[in-house]
């Protein structure tokens, strides 16, 4: 079995904000008006960029592509069993009638969730969880099913010593974390190569104005834009 990736990378990378938004951001075919559910999207999402790549032929898993070239999953119906077949059987499972399974078992624990209920457009939904809350919606009052898949903590050291940007020191090692911070926030830093190029320079400002943020195209260590790089 798949080692899942680290929590951090994952709660980092499961895109925030309105489907409207998040389905151009991340562009190419999912970005097309069929797709009106994205929690599944918004999971490929994370999973791509937290280190593990979302295969484009694995068995009854129905994948689309993004304008970063990476596939996409887009069924709950689907991804729950892909999950199962590569990272095992989740830390927790709970059943129950809606509004019957309890948080408890779930409070400290950290990692994806998958809620199985009814909705008009998906027969659940996925998220991150940690420990307290998701990301997107909190479904135990009406899910029947509630699994979690627990994540290791710890794994990736996201911390910069100097700055990033433009009149920055741009230290090969800052410059790496702060394109791998920018990716998994939808800016679109290109290669984690430490080289602080355009397309690093104009990433920084594009997430800095999707933010509402001084668009100086500059990270500092404990700055405005590195917290909200690290705490979106």
């Amino acid at each position: 079995m798949a080692q899942i990736p680290d929590f951090k990378l994952l709660w980092l990378g499961y895109p925030r904000g309105l489907s409207a938004d998040v389905k151009p951001r991340i562009g190419g075919q999912v970005a097309y008006d069929w797709i009106t559910n994205t929690c599944t999207i918004r999971m490929s999402r994370a999973f791509n960029y937290a280190g593990h790549r979302i295969p484009a032929d694995h068995p009854g898993l129905a994948t689309t592509r993004g304008g970063d070239g990476l596939r996409y999953a887009f069924r709950v119906a689907e991804f729950r069993p892909y999950l199962l077949e590569t990272f095992g059987k989740p830390t927790i499972s709970h059943e129950g009638e809606p509004g019957t399974i309890p948080t408890e078992p779930f409070a400290g624990r950290k990692g994806v969730i998958c809620f199985e209920a009814t909705f008009s457009d998906a027969t659940g939904h996925f998220d991150m969880w940690n420990g307290l809350q998701t990301i997107g919606g909190n479904y135990f009052y009406k899910a029947h099913a509630v699994h979690l898949w627990e994540a290791p903590e710890g794994t990736v050291d996201l911390t910069i010593a100097q700055g990033v940007g433009l009149g920055q020191p741009n230290r090969s090692a800052d410059v790496k974390t702060v394109q791998k911070l920018l990716n998994l926030g939808l800016a679109d830093a290109g290669p984690e190569d430490g080289d602080c190029g355009p397309r690093t320079l104009h990433a920084i400002r594009t997430f800095q104005e999707w933010h509402d943020l001084p668009n100086d195209s500059y990270v500092l260590p404990g700055g405005v834009t590195w917290f909200r790089l690290t705490n979106p």
